[in-house]
């Protein structure tokens, strides 16, 4: 039977509601046309409970207005801050700040989700052994039109991260989609969440996840991401210091690697920076990689490739700028065989 009170006292305080149990933090930015098809993909999951809050970095498109409409007919808690354009990094910063949830996702603004991709995440998490995991999946790739050409796996030329994967991702390797993580919060925050003063801050926050925790793939794709010509990725003049300031971070564990692992770091770097029609940061960045490089026959070498590497980017970038960088990447994805 339940207690009543007492004459004269107040009626006890009904309890309070059960935190939610994953967190979903979108970084917008400039996606009128694609965020509501991300929000949306969150209302849809099988999964509850759930959260949802969304941080506006500044966006000049109506991207905002546009949200607070959705967010009248949210069929789940959703929280909307918006703030001065400062990058991803300090955008999902803040919402992570924000999060109450046991579990961490974090989507971007033309990303979305399948349906089962909360529901799928908690059961692998829960048959792996330990809560030191950072779970990510295979994902369906969509051209900006909507169209879906494949799956990551299909035409990835790295192998996605499992297991202990620091030192495959200190050395350039390894492929994980952002928007694909799902992490215990606690364990986030440990790794430090995002530095706002990083822009490829996905570097950054793998590196410090990798030295907590492990990393566990699913091959299955439950996630969608769109496919942008003008992406950030695509720009590595803009993050290129970055990079460099993530690997610094860890001197502590390379000790002596860190110059050699800085030199091939740059020299990546640069060979993106030719292909995506910068020479003159291209060889800003070749300079950087041959500083790192130790010993004046190391350097010859290393002078050597790069010049090797440099020429098949710029061959690589006069046929994107005669066929159509977009046609490529569609011809090389149905070349794979496995669109499907």
């Amino acid at each position: 039977m339940t207690p009543q009170p007492r004459p004269g006292q107040p009626p006890p305080s009904p309890p309070a509601p059960a935190p939610p149990l994953v967190s979903v933090v979108i970084a917008s930015y400039n996606h009128a046309r694609f965020v509501e098809q991300a929000i949306d993909s969150v209302w849809r999951q099988g999964h509850r409970p759930l959260e949802l809050i969304i941080v506006d970095d500044g966006s000049s498109d109506g991207s905002f207005e546009l949200i607070e409409k959705l967010a009248a007919r949210s069929p789940i808690p959703m929280t909307l801050v918006a703030q001065a354009n400062a990058g991803p990094g300090a955008a999902f910063g803040r919402g992570v700040a924000m999060a109450q949830g046991e579990w961490l996702c974090i989507l971007a603004s033309d990303d979305f989700y399948a349906p089962e991709f909360i529901a799928r995440n908690l059961a692998e998490a829960a048959r792996l052994d330990g809560d030191q995991w950072v779970l990510h999946a295979n994902a369906w790739l969509v051209e900006v039109d909507g169209r879906v050409s494949g799956t990551i796996d299909a035409i990835g030329i790295t192998t996605p991260l499992e297991g202990d994967a620091f030192e495959c991702l200190v050395e350039g390797g390894g492929r994980l989609l952002p928007g694909t993580m799902f992490v215990r919060r606690d364990l986030f925050l440990a790794a430090g969440a995002f530095d706002p003063t990083m822009i490829a801050e996905d570097c950054d926050l793998q590196l410090r996840l990798a030295r907590h925790a492990r990393f566990h793939y699913i091959r299955d794709p439950i996630f969608h991401s769109r496919y942008s010509p003008a992406s950030l990725g695509k720009r590595p003049w803009l993050w290129g210091d970055s990079i460099v300031r993530a690997l610094t971070k860890h001197e502590d564990r390379l000790g002596p690697r860190l110059p050699g692992l800085l030199a091939k770091a740059c020299a990546k770097i640069a060979l993106s920076c030719f292909e995506n029609g910068r020479p003159g940061d291209g060889l800003h960045w070749a300079r950087q990689s041959l500083g790192y490089t130790r010993g004046g026959a190391a350097r010859v070498r290393a002078a050597g490739g790069l010049t090797l590497r440099t020429t098949r980017a710029i061959t690589r970038l006069a046929a994107y700028r005669l066929v159509g960088r977009e046609r490529l990447v569609r011809a090389k994805r149905r070349l794979t065989g496995k669109a499907g």
